[in-house]
């Protein structure tokens, strides 16, 4: 199979003095985008001097690479169980082929609604749903940037003077994040089991 070809945006900077390793193996990266994001936020956060006019200044950046981190980290969980309702034989589950599709073209970046698509799935699961904790900080997040820009464009939010407590908001975040890991790493527990289970079912033992 051949390889697919290296986009011209990254031939045109390709690193050529290997005093700096800047090889990148794109397809490594796919699994991880929640973590690198969430990374690159707390690494903006880390930057920041003082709670000033500087903070002012990354706090945009910030609440995108982080609220970007949890959106990534929500669809791994939809896919996740969608695909175990599927594989379980439930007759209501849409294909994932069809859920994938959805998240691509309807829901995007729209917070609330990918919060309850997980719900819906974990309950239709028989799985617990996201904790009170989660779905409240997802609510305010959705609340205040329903669209998935407003923390790219600033003037779709209100033009209020607030004080924001940035390092107990950096915790939300950090608390909501992990929560999320938790239910993705066992939606994806359940699926390798289950798929294992189904092939011992299909084994010849004759």
């Amino acid at each position: 199979m051949n390889e697919p070809e290296v986009p011209a945006l990254f031939r045109v900077f390709e690193n050529t003095v290997q005093s700096w390793n800047g090889t990148f193996w794109w397809g490594r990266l796919a699994g991880d985008i929640p973590d690198a994001y969430r990374e690159a936020a707390h690494r903006l956060f880390n930057s920041r001097q003082g709670d000033g006019a500087d903070a002012e200044r990354i706090l945009l950046p910030i609440l995108y690479t982080y609220r970007h981190a949890i959106e990534a980290l929500l669809k791994q969980a939809i896919m996740a169980s969608a695909v175990l309702r599927v594989e379980g034989q439930d007759a209501n589950a849409p294909a994932a082929s069809a859920v994938e599709t959805r998240l691509r073209r309807d829901l995007r970046h729209k917070f609330a609604e990918l919060r309850d698509v997980l719900n819906e799935n974990l309950l239709a699961l028989e799985f617990d749903p996201l904790s009170d904790e989660a779905n409240t900080f997802l609510g305010l997040l959705a609340d205040l940037d329903p669209s998935g820009n407003a923390f790219r464009f600033a003037q779709q939010l209100p033009d209020v003077h607030v004080s924001l407590d940035l390092p107990r908001l950096m915790a939300a975040f950090d608390a909501a994040y992990g929560h999320l890991t938790g239910v993705r790493e066992y939606l994806v527990v359940q699926v390798d089991e289950q798929r294992d289970w189904m092939n011992y079912l299909s084994e010849d033992f004759e």
